[in-house]
């Protein structure tokens, strides 16, 4: 916290907010859509795997980063009230993420596959077990 005041004197943050700190300070309707969109494309391209392995850490940072870094600057600021309602958007922004993976999962029916999955890990500890022994 010491070095992050610090820093914020020496980048010359003035006592006004921005729109963009401002916008991240109250869940809304836009926030919640990207954060849905984000869980849902996230866990789809998790699904598939001859999509883009970045997708899902791009698609989750685009709705969690930007309330982390207002938590951030409300800390720089000794500000907790900037912080703390920026990180209640953060948790609203990761719940919804969860939500969607889990619709995203259960219309996959990945449940069913836990099975195969399973027996796959226990194949995969008894090779290891014979390798190390």
């Amino acid at each position: 916290t010491i070095i992050t005041i610090l820093f914020s004197r020496m980048a010359g943050l003035g006592p006004e907010l921005n729109g963009e700190i401002l916008v991240r300070l109250q869940p809304d309707g836009i926030s919640a859509m990207i954060a849905l969109v984000s869980g849902f494309a996230a866990s789809y391209s998790l699904l598939r795997p001859h999509l883009n392995a970045a997708l899902p850490g791009v698609a989750v940072s685009a709705s969690l980063v930007p309330p982390l870094a207002v938590v951030g600057i409300g800390a720089a600021r000794l500000s907790w009230t900037i912080a703390s309602d920026a990180l209640v958007l953060f948790l609203v922004n990761a719940v919804l993420i969860v939500a969607a993976s889990a619709v995203v999962f259960a219309l996959m029916h990945l449940r069913g596959k836990q099975a195969v999955a399973d027996k796959a890990v226990k194949k995969e500890d008894a090779l290891l077990e014979k390798e190390g022994a």
